[in-house]
């Protein structure tokens, strides 16, 4: 199964974590490259997990390369020979699956690499591992995405290996049949994981009669059905050059970047068969879902409506989040029901971001004897931060945190062509590294007072589940 492959992946929250820990300066050493190119076997995940800068700062500016009418971001880096490659179809992800075909993009980013081209699965798999290329794709819920990852010494190898799963997958019939009975069993599993459990609930209260209502892994009875003509034919439709970004850190020129480009993906259809999902605008008032599960802890989740990354109340109402529940040990929530009478193991609130959806979303889990007294505290701190009660000084330490953590001297590869993604995905513009930090910095108390009054000026909905204490029934 995917990493990603699930709704509360906090997919924009992690991605927005990543946009605000990367600064201007971006560091890409990678220590002992060397020594393993001296073998065949290469392990790519090491190397990239060791990718870091030792007392030096980097600085290159991002590029955009063009390539007929393919086009990336890039940030160059030749201190040692490695790329990453990060990529995103839009408006390709779960929740544009067809009816009746619930879970077709999980069961489909679980096979591509399952045999493609001239090579059966197993062989795929030694190629990648013998010259260093690491492959990877991901269900998300507006989107496929992946990485390509190689020792540019081994480039050709590379691309033939990713051309192949991008236009010839096997979907071999052995494998397309363990990847759905896997995809049945987790979908089994789910139901026994109260977490699981209650953001399935979730969804289908917020977003109801919307594709993001859908079961995250799918349904069994779809998944039983599907076939190879299904995956491909939702390739074909979703896998294009119209709806694809690029983004490229490493070892790479432009000119050498616009050939690669050609050389990935010149092949996919021109044009994507897809389109944007209705946004929807959900709706809250304090009310509660109670919904049954045995459990030792019972589990909330609840949201208002937030903005989206271009709105004008996005950094305001980010660092409003940042001080009520995103800020660890140091927010409010935390600090009223974690710390001071001890209810809670961890409370948590973060922008949630989708194409069709924005929100202020948050979660905690509880015994059924301390929820009343959390959902107590939890309410009065909501409406206390309504009441636009923050402080110079808690936004002043706020601004400091967020800003310490991206003046970073180190990024792993594929973390900085992640984040030149992000950019990409949110419209943040080309020298969004240089501006991000002022973006920070010249948001006013006022701004930031503004927003907490206008988006926690109601309470949210909570979706509740787990086994009621009955003397609070």
């Amino acid at each position: 199964m995917s990493k990603k492959n699930k709704y509360f992946d906090c997919r924009c929250g992690r991605a927005l974590q990543a946009l605000f820990s990367i600064g201007i300066g971006v560091g890409l050493i990678l220590w002992g490259v060397y020594g393993f190119m001296q073998h065949k076997q290469i392990d790519v995940d090491a190397i990239l997990a060791n990718s870091v800068l030792k007392n030096r700062q980097f600085a290159s500016k991002v590029q955009q390369v063009e390539s007929g009418d393919l086009s990336a971001y890039l940030m160059e880096e030749h201190s040692n020979p490695i790329v990453s490659i990060s990529f995103m179809f839009q408006n390709s992800g779960r929740a544009h699956e067809p009816e009746g075909k619930q879970g077709l993009v999980s069961v489909l980013v679980d096979v591509l690499k399952k045999g493609a081209g001239e090579y059966r699965a197993e062989a795929f798999i030694d190629m990648c591992s013998e010259y260093g290329v690491n492959i990877s794709f991901e269900a998300g819920l507006d989107e496929i995405s992946g990485e390509l990852q190689f020792p540019k010494k081994h480039l050709q190898t590379a691309v033939k290996l990713f051309h192949a799963v991008l236009t010839a997958p096997h979907f071999e019939e052995k494998y397309l049949q363990l990847s759905k009975e896997q995809h049945v069993l987790a979908i089994t599993m789910k139901q026994e994981k109260i977490r699981s459990f209650a953001a399935d609930k979730f969804k289908e209260i917020y977003f109801a009669g919307h594709p993001y209502a859908k079961p995250t892994i799918g349904t069994i009875e779809d998944i039983q059905t599907l076939s190879a003509d299904d995956l491909r034919q939702y390739m074909q439709n979703t896998m294009a050059r119209d709806n694809l970004l690029v983004a490229v850190a490493g070892d790479l020129t432009a000119d050498e970047t616009a050939e690669l480009l050609r050389a990935l993906f010149a092949d996919l259809p021109a044009q994507a068969n897809v389109h944007d999902l209705a946004k929807i605008q959900i709706k809250s008032n304090g009310q509660q879902y109670y919904n049954a599960f045995r459990a030792a802890q019972m589990y909330v989740m609840f949201a208002v409506p937030g903005v989206y990354r271009q709105d004008a109340d996005f950094y305001p109402l980010y660092l409003a989040n940042y001080i009520f529940g995103s800020s660890g040990l140091e927010a409010r929530l935390n600090k009223s029901i974690r710390e001071k009478e001890g209810l809670t193991y961890g409370l948590y609130t973060y922008l949630g971001i989708n194409d069709a959806s924005s929100r202020v979303e948050g979660a905690f889990s509880a015994t059924p004897e301390n929820l009343p007294r959390a959902m107590e505290l939890l309410e009065a701190e909501w409406r206390k931060m309504g009441e636009g009660t923050i402080t110079a000084e808690e936004l002043q330490k706020a601004k400091d945190s967020i800003l310490a953590s991206s003046n970073l001297r180190y990024a792993a590869i594929d973390g900085i062509s992640d984040l030149l993604l992000r950019m990409q995905e949110y419209n943040l513009g080309i020298d969004f590294l240089e501006k991000r930090e002022g973006y920070i910095k010249q948001t006013t108390l006022q701004q930031v007072n503004d927003a907490a009054r206008k988006y926690f000026s109601v309470l949210p909905d909570f979706v509740i589940t787990g086994e009621q204490n009955k003397e609070n029934n």
